[in-house]
């Protein structure tokens, strides 16, 4: 976790139907590659509205069925998937929780209509009439689309049917009605697969591994675009360059209140409707505790009062719902408040994502089991801030992820020497005031070298590293957390107790500044 709070320039970590083929098929494709939820788009269905996507019968073994168009006579049916433009669909929120559907290739002028004989759909002109409002829900495999007033439920079944039908909603097979709206059921499959322990309370091996799942962000109303941009690339460049492990959900809180409230009952119904925890209970948690969400929302508006930049971001667990859970306050520098770089920010991401990525490598449900094998807050946070200051000078200086430089301070990949020294010199005060290196064993936050363990753990990491090379963590010490606690791990992969590390790194931290900037590399 970070907290940011920078009383100096540090932040301590702290309509579509005349478009062409070719135009669909690249917004559909960037969409999928930086999944972006902005909060005004719907508390259910998040950004699949307004925009080009398939709808998916999930149904038999033989592969999904494409909701779709016959070109030839106008009807609806459903066909393999093939990326064509009568198998694109524009869902339009309306009133009341319904939905207009639309199809790509017919424009917004037609709506998907149930007053077809027999219970069957029609493509006719749009009218708004009731015939054309429909619903979904959440049924655990993916979503039910339903009329307007619930009452029936559209179903496909290959075997018997030659185009889909709707019948009474959850009266008949359940597993003919499920829908995928743009590939989103694969993380309800990775979800539920990720809750499916065994009896010695162990994640699935799946959790460990890397996954094709987009990394999901939520943003609350007032978030700005500029923020929400520069958090998603930023996530994407990160999974890119460490893997990418989930599924993951990333929860980001403005300034408003009402906007708070409103991302807080988007969290809640969720996990509600994907059977983590129930909506009442998730209000009354996350409105209360002092890491609730919306106590995200509370520190980016206190900042924002006293003119004083301050906030925080951290990864929250999740496990139990087979999912990386992540919280952050409004990014400052990324929204242009109060004299904060946005690349600053940048950093702030990768550090939170680096958690992720130690945390795939536990399978413990455990939280005893979980610490033993993660090891002490300086490996956590020092691998983390050492990986996030390192992984965002290189992304920088290749261009992989933008050069903000819009704040007081500079904070980009030329500075990344400077800013790293500045750490030194941080760490090397706390440790003269409290001994620090001697606190190194501690695996709990409670103590008067809580920051050293950031700014002092990603030196001592530097210090591996420079002796290890720079794939140390992710190819040989992380992978060992499968089958070894912490201790195990690292003498395995540095050839060294701890112990005798910590002994070897006192002089580095009791040292000159020269002495150790000669461990970094150079961009």
């Amino acid at each position: 976790m970070i907290a940011r709070l920078m009383p100096a320039p540090l932040l301590r970590l702290t309509r579509f139907a005349s478009a062409p083929v070719a135009a669909l098929l690249a917004i559909a494709t960037l969409m999928l590659t930086l999944v972006h939820r902005p909060a005004a788009a719907d508390d259910l269905l998040g950004d699949l509205v307004s925009r080009p996507l398939s709808v998916a019968f999930l149904g038999p073994a033989d592969g999904p069925h494409s909701l779709s168009i016959d070109l030839n006579t106008g009807d609806v049916i459903a066909e393999a998937p093939n990326q064509s433009d009568h198998q694109q669909w524009v869902i339009t929120p309306l009133p009341s929780r319904q939905y207009r559907l639309s199809n790509a290739i017919l424009g917004e002028d037609f709506a998907l209509t149930a007053q077809g004989r027999d219970r069957a759909l029609l493509m006719t002109l749009a009218d708004g009439s009731a015939a054309q409002r429909w619903s979904f829900r959440l049924n655990g495999e993916g979503y039910e689309l339903m009329t307007g007033n619930g009452a029936l439920g559209l179903l496909y079944d290959p075997a018997h049917l030659s185009a889909p039908i709707l019948v009474n909603a959850g009266e008949c097979c359940n597993g003919f009605q499920s829908w995928d709206l743009d590939g989103q059921a694969g993380a309800f499959a990775a979800a539920r697969e990720a809750r499916q322990t065994s009896d010695d309370g162990m994640l699935p091996e799946a959790w460990s591994q890397p996954t094709d799942l987009t990394p999901e962000f939520f943003f609350a109303d007032d978030v700005v675009e500029a923020a929400r941009t520069g958090m998603v690339e930023t996530m994407a460049a990160a999974t890119e360059a460490w893997g990418n492990f989930g599924p993951l959900e990333y929860w980001v809180m403005g300034t408003d209140p009402g906007a708070a409230n409103a991302l807080l009952d988007t969290f809640c119904q969720r996990r509600d409707d994907r059977g983590d925890w129930s909506k009442n209970a998730c209000l009354q948690r996350e409105k209360r505790s002092e890491h609730g969400l919306t106590s995200y929302q509370q520190l980016g508006a206190d900042a924002l009062a006293n003119g004083q930049p301050g906030g925080s971001a951290g990864h929250n667990g999740g496990f139990d719902w087979g999912i990386h859970r992540f919280s952050s306050s409004v990014p400052l520098g990324m929204s242009g408040l109060l004299g904060v770089p946005g690349d600053e920010e940048q950093k702030t991401v990768l550090h939170e994502y680096f958690h992720a990525v130690q945390h795939a490598h536990v399978r413990d449900l455990d939280r005893d089991a979980r610490d033993r094998k993660l090891g002490p807050v300086w490996w956590m946070e020092g691998a983390a801030e050492y990986m996030a200051m390192t992984t965002h000078a290189r992304l920088q200086a290749e261009g992989k992820i933008p050069v903000w430089d819009n704040g007081d301070w500079t904070f980009n990949f030329r500075n990344y020497r400077k800013n790293m020294g500045r750490k030194f010199r941080h760490a090397s005060e706390a440790h003269k005031r409290h001994d620090c290196v001697a606190e190194m064993v501690r695996i709990d936050y409670d103590s008067p070298c809580r920051d050293f363990f950031y700014d002092g753990g990603a030196w001592a990491v530097a210090l591996l590293v420079s002796r290890h090379g720079e794939g140390v963590l992710l190819h040989d010490f992380y992978p060992r957390l499968a089958n070894m606690d912490f201790e195990a791990a690292f003498e395995a992969t540095f050839d060294q107790t701890p112990k005798k590390f910590y002994a070897e790194f006192r002089p580095l931290i009791e040292g000159k500044l020269g002495d150790a900037l000669a461990l970094l590399p150079t961009f």
